[in-house]
């Protein structure tokens, strides 16, 4: 074999070489995706679940919560910066987050569907809707024009109507 020959074979093997290494790094970037989908998923749930554990663990935060979504004006000032933090800073920024995971296709759209249906059960709510509309600056533009488009498209489920409770009430728990 002469040696043209064998650079020849070994031009050969490093292209088979390269092939297979960019075929290795397809692959690896495709686990990687899926990870991180499941990732962001996981994220949403825990975050779900942190807000369903302070009002589960707490009467006083759930009563709160309760008055709240019936409207600010049935919570005392102490009570108002809870609420709307709690809306604010953990329920929508939640979701805000969710939203823009599921726009950029990171999110499972079986979850989203989900997610979707508790928003709209929650925008429906007084309280939210006047939180709402004293953060929406707070907030990426088209989240906000996804969140004025829920609560103008109403919800046959109120949150309130969720727990067995009346969104009519005031003050009752």
């Amino acid at each position: 074999m002469t040696i043209d020959e064998l650079g020849a074979w070994g031009e050969f093997i490093g292209g088979i070489a390269v092939i297979a290494g960019l075929v290795f790094v397809g692959i690896q970037l495709l686990i990687a995706n899926r990870e991180a989908r499941v990732a962001t998923n996981q994220k949403f749930a825990d975050s779900i679940t942190d807000l369903g554990l302070l009002l589960s663990n707490s009467t006083e935060m759930s009563d709160i919560w309760y008055r709240g979504l019936t409207g600010i004006e049935n919570l005392e000032i102490a009570e108002r910066v809870r609420f709307s933090s709690m809306i604010g800073n953990n329920f929508l920024r939640t979701f805000e987050n969710l939203h823009s995971h599921y726009q950029d296709g990171r999110l499972d759209n079986r979850l989203w569907a989900g997610a979707e249906r508790l928003l709209k059960s929650a925008v429906v709510n007084k309280g939210f809707m006047e939180i709402s509309e004293l953060r929406k600056l707070w907030y990426d533009p088209s989240f906000q024009s996804f969140i004025d488009g829920l609560i103008e498209g109403g919800s046959d489920l109120n949150l309130l109507e969720s727990y067995g409770l009346s969104p009519n009430l005031k003050g009752d728990t």
